[in-house]
């Protein structure tokens, strides 16, 4: 049966009953039965029409409970709804939506939802709407609300659909600034973690690696690639033992961050110190969930610590040196002038001559150990000056055989009459020791031979061609040859390079070779390196020739420097150096009043100023230095020549001592010779 409208079914039902209500008995002309029969069919139409619209009401009860429900979640809905015309006009707009742009409801009924659009986007608002107008598909996009009343801005999410008439877009409008933050901020996040130096792991509690930022790329060598589903071990470079990593994990097992340094192996097989903090990563609950590691290759901080360590070691040992040095030399001064005064009372042919001749060459020997020994640990300037390298060279090897470990081979093949060479021979001792360390450490666990050579070569057009650094011409060459593992050709590339080293962690610096390659270049020198995996490694050094020397300018023929009988006060707190110093002037001419401490040589200058040529003091003394003693002196008669005796000098000293007016330093121990020179420059006496 085909619907009925409610006004219509209403008409029809007071109709029924009003002809119900006035019908007759009868009717003329129509039969009893068919009269009675249409009155059924009256009382049927009027139930079904009864049932109609009560199910109308029913309907029509529904459909306003219904509308109730559609108005209260357009009213209440949590996200905007819009119905836009294709310009973006606002038809209708629920309560959410007005607040996001931030504007009265009412007023924005005929608006444009473009004017509460960033200027940047009002272009996508415009794409958007195109789109849905040109399509029955659900389009969405994003746009940022920063216009008219709009407050702070807002990000937000926009989903449409085309109306089934094709004149509006139904548009669903989330907001989405705060998960947009969120993101902005997790985006940050990991930019900085992907640009980040330091290196930066995840694994799972197993330790496999889940991710690796580019850093760990860098400082390993090993691609994220390469890395993800290993597991950390492929670093490691067996310094570290079973016990070290079982105490890490202890910690990590406990839920607690370890922190503590590694040595680790590159991809390429090089070593590597990292600093590392591990933490452990909780879910919400607390439970741990992965590990981070944030690491940082402290190669170079630790190659420098070390340094700083080894300088500060040295520091140490050029203090104690000097102590010992001190009271060593004035040993040995007393050796050294007690000799000379007593080969001087006696005949060149007296037997005991030569024996004293011996006594004084082992002292001047004594006393050039002691001196290089300062000059090394508190690195003590030399001037280069005209030497022989063939007695420094074999000192040197006696010095390595002393030193370097039983089981190496140490050979010497020294030539004889070589010319001589500008050099500090310090600093030549130095390059020797840095070379058969270098060698040393190449070859243990290998048959062991070191080779030293020094022999005089002509530098040629085609060995100048092999290195800018010779010129045609007289060298001595310096070989030091070993029977270690030898060098790749990249390797020998970088052997000169500060700190670089292929060493255990502990067994070197990566300064050796540099600091050869420096006192070389300051020599005029030059290095050749040949060396070949599996046999061992040539190092010649080269060192350019000097004329040779005036035979008549020998210093052991000078003429002594004698005294007219000045008088002169030595100050020495050393009795033994006191006496030989006092006999020694005293056998060149002068007259002297000993003296055994600072104080004291001060107040003897202050009872009687005048009465004194010369005054000799040491530097090191109880209560006054020579320094002190100095000063007081030159305050009252500055013209009065002060020498100044140390075992150890310095440009400090140097400098200090002619800030205080000092003449000269005589370096101790000192020669007959040297203490009369050093007294007649000062008191200007001819020789």
């Amino acid at each position: 049966m085909t619907p009925v409208r409610p006004s219509e079914l209403a008409r029809l039902r007071e109709r029924a009953e009003t002809q119900l209500r006035a019908r007759p008995a009868t009717v003329p002309g129509v039969p009893a039965a068919d009269l009675q029969r249409l009155q059924h069919e009256l009382e049927i139409h009027q139930i079904e029409l009864t049932i109609q619209v009560e199910e109308l009401q029913r309907a029509q009860a529904e459909t306003e409970a219904s509308l109730a429900r559609y108005t209260d979640l357009f009213d209440c809905a949590p996200v905007g709804y819009f119905n836009l015309t294709e310009d973006g006009t606002i038809r209708l707009v629920n309560p959410q939506g007005a607040q996001l742009v931030g504007t009265e409801r009412s007023s924005l009924i005929g608006r444009r939802l473009g004017l509460f659009v960033a200027v940047a986007d009002r272009q996508v608002l415009a794409g958007f709407l195109a789109q849905v107008f040109a399509t029955t598909a659900r389009q969405s996009c994003e746009l940022s609300l920063s216009g008219a009343g709009a407050g702070s801005p807002k990000v937000v999410h926009v989903d449409g659909l085309r109306t089934a008439d094709g004149q509006e877009c139904r548009a669903v409008v989330w907001d989405r600034t705060e998960q947009h933050r969120v993101e902005h901020a997790r985006g940050q996040l990991a930019m900085a973690v992907e640009q980040a130096a330091e290196t930066i792991v995840i694994t799972d509690l197993a330790g496999t690696i889940l991710y690796a930022n580019p850093a760990f790329e860098r400082t390993t060598g090993y691609s994220v690639a390469e890395a993800v589903g290993q597991n950390p071990r492929i670093l490691k470079s067996g310094v570290q033992d079973t016990e070290f990593y079982l105490a890490l994990w202890e910690v990590l097992h406990r839920g607690e961050t370890w922190s503590g340094r590694f040595i680790n192996r590159r991809k390429d097989g090089t070593k590597y110190e990292e600093e590392a903090t591990i933490s452990p990563v909780r879910d919400a609950t607390g439970r741990v969930v992965n590990y981070v590691a944030v690491k940082r290759d402290i190669t170079r901080e630790a190659q420098l610590e070390s340094q700083l360590r080894q300088s500060q070691k040295m520091e140490a040992i050029g203090l104690l040196s000097g102590g010992i040095a001190h009271d060593f030399n004035n040993v040995l001064g007393a050796i050294i002038g007690n000799a000379q005064l007593a080969a001087l009372d006696l005949a060149p042919a007296h037997p005991a001559a030569e024996a004293l001749d011996q006594i004084l060459v082992a002292s001047r020997r004594a006393a050039e150990i002691v001196r290089q020994i300062l000059a090394f640990a508190r690195q003590e300037s030399r001037d280069r000056c005209r030497v022989d390298l063939e007695p420094i060279v074999a000192e040197s090897v006696r010095l390595l055989r002393a030193t370097l470990p039983a089981g190496i081979t140490i050979v010497a093949s020294l030539g004889t009459g070589l010319p001589a060479v500008l050099a500090d021979e310090t600093q030549i001792q130095q390059v020797i020791v840095n070379l058969a360390t270098n060698a040393w450490h190449a070859m243990e666990g290998r048959p062991a031979r070191l080779t030293v050579e020094l022999d005089a070569v002509m530098v040629d057009a085609a060995l100048v061609a092999s290195n800018a650094d010779l010129h045609p011409g007289g060298y001595l060459r310096l070989r030091v040859t070993d029977t270690g593992g030898g060098m790749e050709a990249a390797l020998l590339e970088r052997i000169f390079d500060p700190f670089f080293t292929t060493k255990p962690v502990g067994k070197g610096t990566g300064l050796g070779l540099s600091v050869v390659h420096g006192i070389m270049k300051a020599h005029d020198g030059a290095i050749l390196v040949r060396s070949e995996p599996g046999v061992g490694t040539d190092f010649d050094l080269f060192l350019p020739t000097v004329a040779a020397a005036d035979p008549t300018a020998a210093s052991g023929s000078a003429p002594l420097r004698r005294g007219q009988g000045q008088h002169l006060r030595v100050i020495e707190d050393d009795e033994s150096i006191l006496r030989t110093t006092a006999r020694i002037l005293e056998r060149l001419g002068y007259r002297v009043t000993a003296l055994r401490d600072g104080g004291a040589g001060v107040a003897a200058f202050e009872a009687a100023p005048d009465s004194f040529a010369l005054v000799f003091t040491d530097l090191n003394m109880p209560g006054l230095s020579g320094i002190d003693v100095a000063r007081a002196i030159r305050r009252r008669r500055p013209e009065l020549p002060v020498l100044l005796s140390s075992g150890y000098l310095t440009e400090e000293l140097r400098g200090t001592a002619a800030e205080a007016g000092i003449e000269g330093i005589v370096r101790k121990p000192a020669t007959v010779h040297e203490l009369g020179e050093a007294v007649g420059q000062a008191l200007q006496s001819p020789p």
